[in-house]
């Protein structure tokens, strides 16, 4: 498997979340600043309606950034230390028995579902308290994950943990 190193995959990660801070800050200035301009004075029930869902908007949009800021300074501690078994911050090599299709994932329980490309190939992250993420905890290089679907079992084949 010519995957990526855990290195560069968590170097990524970090990449995209600054990226996103940056432009969920840019627009929460710019909520601050429409919500500013039109909070002046409402004169009538509709534009009280419409700055109370201006302000209910920039809370969602604050919320959001504060995610990400949580989500970087928890990536920010993820050691690069080499694992033998899979537990949180371990990056996964997975192969699929019945497809033989390859995937990797970060166990990591702040990032909830993101995805990377890197080196042609997609990183996801999953939680350990997922299904898969649970399933993954513990396991070793030649380990195997079945995971009970409503589609059926599936089987997964641990390759390599980082």
């Amino acid at each position: 498997m010519g995957a990526p190193s855990k290195k560069i995959v968590l170097e990524r990660i970090r990449k995209k979340l600054t990226k996103q801070i940056r432009a969920a800050n840019k627009t929460v200035e710019q909520a601050r600043e429409v919500f500013q301009v039109g909070n002046d004075r409402a004169e009538n029930r509709g534009e009280r309606g419409a700055i109370q869902e201006k302000s209910w908007l920039l809370s969602a949009q604050a919320g959001r950034l504060d995610e990400l800021r949580r989500q970087l300074y928890a990536i920010q501690q993820t050691e690069v230390k080499m694992q033998r078994t899979v537990a949180p911050g371990a990056l996964v090599y997975l192969r699929d028995s019945s497809t033989g299709e390859e995937e990797i994932y970060l166990l990591h329980p702040d990032l909830g579902g993101m995805q990377i490309e890197l080196e042609g190939m997609t990183v996801f992250s999953v939680s350990p308290a997922a299904p898969l993420g649970a399933a993954m905890v513990g396991k070793k290089a030649g380990d195997t994950i079945e995971l009970d679907l409503p589609m059926g079992t599936r089987r997964l084949k641990v390759m390599r943990v980082t």
